[in-house]
């Protein structure tokens, strides 16, 4: 990704802007989920990928950077 190149206040922001989407989207997904019936196993292997997934992100996103 671009941010990981980039470096500087405004990229620093987007990335913790971007973090917090996710982060934002994974609770309304384990809250929601029992509108799209899920069963609680198959709730838990989506919210472990999910999980997975936005940690991936994000520390792609860090590009061995350090936020507070």
């Amino acid at each position: 990704m671009l941010m990981t190149v980039l470096k500087g206040d405004l990229v620093i922001a987007q990335s913790k802007v971007l973090n917090r989407s996710f982060k934002e989207m994974k609770e309304y997904i384990s809250k929601n989920c029992a509108l799209i019936g899920m069963d609680d196993t198959k709730q838990e292997q989506e919210r472990d990928e999910l999980h997975r997934a936005i940690w991936a992100i994000a520390d792609e996103l860090r590009g061995g950077m350090t936020y507070e």
